[in-house]
């Protein structure tokens, strides 16, 4: 019998993240209703941060409050530091304005807002260098940690590799 590795156990939320999803349940309110296809959307996200992340009962409540009670965008923005972070969220808040097949004047105020708020916009050459610099940084980071996967793998023999390939293929990740 074979000596299974315990699961790595899962990582804390970063704050960066946390208020950027806060931020995109705030353009969700912005025109005074969370629509059924903002909600669906933002509860698999939150489900899915919560299968990624180690997130606090706390956590999971004020994500899910925030899906209730409108928040301000301006005080949640501040605690969003990491350019990746800012880059993701005009992208997502772009995503649940439109979740409902349309934009609505608030919300298209709102995300002006937002981009006024970020002091950035996509055609700044500093902010895109920022993203740039932060997207090359994660890059290198997943690079190295796949050359370790495949030390690993390598250290443990053809056949285990060969059954490690066919488990990925089916979603199960021996190395987790």
């Amino acid at each position: 019998m074979t000596e299974q590795t315990p699961a790595q156990p899962k990582q804390p939320i970063e704050p960066s993240l946390f208020y950027m999803w806060r931020c995109v349940t705030a353009i969700a309110h912005a025109d005074g209703l969370i629509q059924p296809e903002e909600r669906a959307y933002l509860e698999k996200v939150f489900a899915s941060l919560d299968r990624l992340y180690d997130l606090s009962g706390d956590e999971k409540a004020i994500l899910y409050g925030d899906l209730d009670q409108a928040q301000d965008v301006g005080e949640l923005l501040k605690h969003v530091t990491k350019p990746e972070n800012k880059a993701l969220l005009a992208h997502f808040s772009r995503i649940v304005a439109w979740a409902d097949g349309e934009l609505d004047m608030q919300e298209e105020a709102l995300l002006d807002k937002l981009n006024k708020l970020l002091g950035k916009n996509a055609q700044n050459p500093e902010f895109q260098k920022e993203i740039h610099d932060a997207m090359a940084q994660a890059d290198a980071e997943t690079k190295k940690e796949l050359d370790d996967a495949d030390e690993k793998l390598r250290e443990k023999g053809y056949l285990f590799r060969a059954i490690d390939g066919l488990l990925l293929k089916l979603g199960i990740d021996m190395l987790d």
